[in-house]
């Protein structure tokens, strides 16, 4: 056997080198594209979250519209009857108009999925933040309408504390479900007195323009919506 020293393959080591930094960079590359196309993944399924809370914050303003704009007739409706000398309605007209007009309920938007997405990590990633964009002023405006039914809510306390100190309040509050089985009350009612009395006309007033305002407001909101589930779908489509 020869002693003499074998010659380094330069070639072959160069050609192995380049092979594997090769394999390692595309191992990188295929690890960076995989972990993008999850982070991917995951904002279409925080998108589509977000779609189903939008789309139920729409039946909710759509169900207070409706409740709103039957309290709306019934107010105008006692406004027609109030006045120096007031219009002759039964204690049971005058009774049922004001359930009609006070039996709003509360109101507040769905936020978790929404809220959700928006304070999540940005990441290169994810190309959407025209979407984001557009969600964000859409609960601005959200806040808004929320505001605007907080003020109907303190005018509606405002109605009922007057009601409290002038008029035997269990005339009105017998016909909530919650009251049935409760006698009448067997205090005199004078329902004349106060369609005559211009304190109570003012609230009710006062109460008839903050429903306008809420149902403005709302109209915008919904008028908005339409664009951005359109949009938000573009992207879950994308």
């Amino acid at each position: 056997m020869s002693d003499a020293p074998k010659l380094i393959e330069w070639n072959r080591l160069l050609v192995e080198g380049v092979v594997i930094v090769a394999s390692i960079l595309l191992a990188f590359a295929i690890d960076a594209s995989w972990e993008s196309r999850l982070e991917q993944q995951a904002e279409k399924g925080q998108l589509l979250s977000v779609l189903a809370e939008l789309e139920t914050n729409a039946e909710r303003i759509q169900d207070k519209l409706d409740a709103l704009y039957v309290a709306e007739a019934a107010a105008i409706e006692i406004l027609s009857w109030t006045g120096p000398e007031p219009q002759p309605v039964t204690e049971t007209e005058l009774t049922a108009a004001f359930t009609r007009m006070y039996s709003i309920g509360s109101f507040a938007l769905l936020r978790g999925a929404s809220n959700t997405y928006l304070s999540g990590a940005q990441s290169a990633a994810i190309s959407h933040e025209d979407v984001r964009k557009s969600i964000a002023d859409w609960y601005e405006y959200g806040d808004e309408l929320e505001r605007q039914y907080s003020w109907l809510r303190e005018v509606h306390a405002s109605l009922g504390a007057y009601l409290a100190d002038t008029v035997p309040m269990l005339y009105f509050d017998a016909s909530h479900p919650a009251m049935r089985g409760i006698r009448q009350s067997r205090f005199p009612m004078n329902h004349a007195t106060m369609l005559a009395d211009q304190r109570f006309e003012s609230r009710v007033s006062l109460y008839l323009i903050r429903i306008k305002f809420f149902q403005e407001q709302a109209a915008e909101l919904i008028d908005s919506h339409g664009e951005l589930i359109a949009q938000i779908r573009d992207a879950v489509d994308d």
